[in-house]
């Protein structure tokens, strides 16, 4: 119990510490010592990285070998299962083709363009403020006011961007190999929008959240200062499901589109185990934004044990076609 409870205390340590240093100055040391972190770990198989980075983050240790809970049964499937389908879907520039043989084009957002490298942007052709994002990563975007910005600081961030790969940061299957590119979308007030993501289990929608703050003024990805609810499929609000972020401190009116939403992540995830998919919605507009196969790197957990274990029964590993199997 002792050991647990140190385990438990150092995780929480560390949460504290990201949530300081996550930000500002002081993200480059973050950075700079998670790429130290990524270095150290180089030789270790998936299975071996997976698992060693989830008892760090969370201070558990999952049964990988018999898995039960939800967060076991995510990361089995982060090691076992390859459906190639997942890399077009992780792809965010090539999943917009998926959405659209899905029949959900009408939840694409137009965009300007996708561009293999900063240069080949032509900032006079577009607006003056534009939000762009790299396809093959998670979280590396930035909001460009071309009146405003630092075009050559810019530059030097997307370029790094490109060239970082998020499999050896993640070890997540899905995104090793996909192409680098720049995706340049209008510029939204994310003040008026807030973030849905529905966990697809089995092909049906268990719990969403809805998030607010997922990005700061310019466009770049601010966990620290996000908050978020979570709800079961019955539209409970679960107030003890153990998240790492805060509540909402707003008061939360459920969107006018949630049933067509919550069709067609179900439509979208029907491919697979496991996936979440989310949405970004305003008043008045819904636009599909991303779909996820392992949350928080895999490392979400449900809380209390037995909500886990509920969820987890959920995922049906015995039901996957042998063929994405390793």
């Amino acid at each position: 119990m002792e050991i647990v409870e140190m385990n438990i205390n150092r995780v929480n340590l560390k949460r504290i510490l990201r949530k300081l240093l996550y930000k500002g100055i002081t993200k480059n040391i973050y950075v700079y010592l998670s790429n130290i972190k990524i270095f150290l770990n180089k030789n270790l198989t998936d299975k071996e990285f997976i698992k060693k980075n989830f008892i760090k983050n969370t201070g558990i240790t999952p049964n990988l070998e018999n898995p039960k809970e939800f967060h076991e049964k995510v990361l089995w499937l982060k090691i076992h299962y390859r459906n190639p389908l997942m890399k077009k879907c992780s792809d965010k520039y090539r999943v917009r083709e998926y959405v659209e043989e899905k029949g959900f084009s009408n939840y694409l957002m137009n965009i300007y363009g996708a561009y293999k490298s900063f240069d080949d942007i032509d900032f006079k052709e577009l607006p003056d403020k534009v939000f762009i994002k790299t396809n093959h990563a998670s979280g590396l975007n930035m909001m460009i006011d071309k009146n405003n910005t630092n075009l050559k600081k810019a530059k030097k961030y997307f370029d790094k961007a490109q060239n970082f790969n998020y499999y050896k940061r993640s070890r997540e299957w899905n995104y090793d190999g996909i192409s680098p590119l720049l995706v340049v979308e209008p510029f939204l007030d994310m003040k008026k929008f807030n973030d849905y993501k529905f966990f697809v289990l089995d092909g049906k929608v268990e719990f969403f959240t809805i998030c607010d703050n997922l990005t700061d003024a310019n466009g770049i990805q601010s966990l620290s200062e996000s908050s978020i609810n979570y709800y079961d499929k019955n539209l409970n609000l679960l107030d003890d499901i153990g998240s790492l972020r805060p509540a909402l401190t707003k008061e939360i009116q459920f969107s006018k589109d949630l049933d067509k939403m919550w069709k067609a992540a179900e439509k979208l995830a029907a491919e697979f185990p496991y996936c979440r998919v989310d949405f970004i919605v305003s008043e008045d507009e819904v636009y599909f934004g991303e779909m996820t196969f392992y949350s928080n790197g895999g490392n979400l957990v449900i809380k209390p044990r037995e909500r886990s274990i509920e969820m987890g029964s959920n995922i049906k590993l015995d039901d996957i076609d042998s063929r994405y199997l390793i």
